[in-house]
């Protein structure tokens, strides 16, 4: 008898501790289920996939929100925006048709060199001007200094070219690379 008494003595003492044990315990599974069932979730970036494993409007299927998606312009259509003050200051512009272009040095007659075309994308920092870092849509391992209109020299000379901009520096931060020109593209 004093046994059970000892027992339902130490049942009374004990019960909030055990109820709340309980109730911590199904709780906690409970957001353990929730935070499993989120981690399921399937998001993707804008324009990443037209076939998603998931459909549109299903749970735990979304699309992150674009963020900053960089406009795309032809090298004509920017300068003009420059000119005009149009740009807006943060925005993203790519810049759709840029090439090198390029007298080859010390060729008489001058001799020109037309690269591939190339996206850059570069950002405005007020409605007139853009910051002189760019990134390359096909070397985005590439650090590139770009200008709309050239006033940067090579050897002291301003050579002949860039018809769309130039690049006058790129860096390949892959094969450690770093010349003060497009060596991309440059003969």
């Amino acid at each position: 008898m004093k046994q059970k008494l000892k027992v339902l003595r130490l049942y009374k003492r004990f019960q909030p501790f055990v109820t709340k044990g309980l109730f911590i315990l199904a709780l906690s599974l409970f957001v353990f289920t929730v935070v499993k069932a989120a981690s399921r979730s399937v998001y993707y970036n804008p324009g990443e996939t037209l076939d998603p494993t998931c459909a549109p409007g299903e749970t735990n299927c979304s699309v992150y929100p674009a963020l900053n998606i960089a406009i795309s312009k032809t090298y004509a259509e920017l300068s003009a925006m420059v000119t005009a003050s149009q740009l807006v200051s943060g925005q993203k512009y790519r810049i759709t048709d840029f090439r090198t272009y390029h007298a080859i040095y010390n060729t008489v007659p001058a001799v020109y060199n037309t690269g591939p075309t190339e996206v850059l994308i570069v950002t405005a920092l007020t409605a007139s001007t853009l910051s002189n870092i760019a990134q390359s849509e096909s070397y985005p391992q590439d650090i590139i200094h770009y200008e709309l209109v050239r006033t940067h020299k090579w050897n002291d000379v301003l050579i002949d070219g860039g018809d769309r901009g130039w690049i006058y520096y790129r860096e390949d931060t892959i094969q450690s690379n770093k010349l003060t020109y497009d060596f991309r593209n440059v003969k």
